[in-house]
C-alpha cells in the first residue's frame, strides 16, 4: 500500500482529534467557546498545514487568531499547527509501526529528515523515540510541558476593566470601592 494511502486511511479512522481535544479540555485550555471552535477547526481538518489555512477555516484571519490565542494564554497558532502534525505523525508511527519516511509522506512532509528535525525542535524527541513511547498522548503532554516551560502556555489574561491599568491589568487604587 502506498504511504499516502496508508496515511489517509489510517489517519482518517483515528480518534486522535477527539482524544487530543479531551486532553486539552481536561487541562482547562478550551474553556472559551470561541477558542474551542477554533481548535476544533484545526483538529478536525487534517489537511490544514498552515496558520492561514486554519484561520480561513475558523472564519477569521491569521492576526486575529494569533491575538485571540495569546489573550487566552495559549501558544501561537503556528505552534499548534506544527505540534498537531507532529502528534499525528507520532500516533501514526505508534499505531501502524510504519517508518519515519512513510509517516512523513503520509502527513505531507517533504522528507523524513524534515519531520525528524521539526519533531526534535518542537517536541524535544526524535521520531524513533516517539514511536517507542507507550502512547502518543505522552507526546502531546511533552508538547504542552515544553510550551509551558518556554512561557508560551500560561493563565489567560483577566478581562479588561475600565478600573484597571491597561498595561498590567492591576486595579487602580480605590477601584474596588467604586
Amino acid at each position: 500500500m502506498e504511504a499516502a494511502a496508508v496515511g489517509r486511511s489510517v489517519v482518517a479512522g483515528w480518534s486522535v482529534a477527539d482524544e487530543l481535544r479531551d486532553l486539552l479540555e481536561s487541562k482547562g485550555m478550551l474553556r472559551d467557546q470561541r477558542v474551542r471552535r477554533a481548535v476544533d477547526q484545526l483538529l478536525y481538518a487534517p489537511e490544514v498545514r498552515s496558520v492561514q489555512g486554519w484561520a480561513r477555516r475558523a472564519g477569521t484571519n491569521r492576526r486575529t487568531l494569533t491575538r485571540y490565542m495569546d489573550r487566552h494564554g495559549l501558544p501561537a497558532p503556528v505552534r499548534w499547527v506544527q505540534a498537531y502534525r507532529l502528534i499525528r505523525a507520532a500516533a501514526l508511527m505508534q499505531r501502524t509501526r510504519c517508518t519515519v519516511a512513510r509517516a512523513a509522506s503520509a502527513l505531507g512532509y517533504p522528507d523524513p529528515f524534515t519531520l525528524s528535525n521539526q519533531m526534535q525542535r518542537v517536541l524535544g524527541v526524535r521520531p524513533t523515540f516517539a514511536r517507542e513511547m507507550p502512547d502518543w498522548r505522552m507526546i502531546a503532554e511533552l508538547w504542552l510541558e515544553r510550551e509551558r516551560e518556554a512561557g508560551r502556555l500560561r493563565d489567560p489574561e483577566p478581562r479588561r476593566s475600565e478600573h484597571a491599568c491597561p498595561v498590567c491589568r492591576r486595579p487602580f487604587e480605590g477601584a474596588a470601592e467604586a
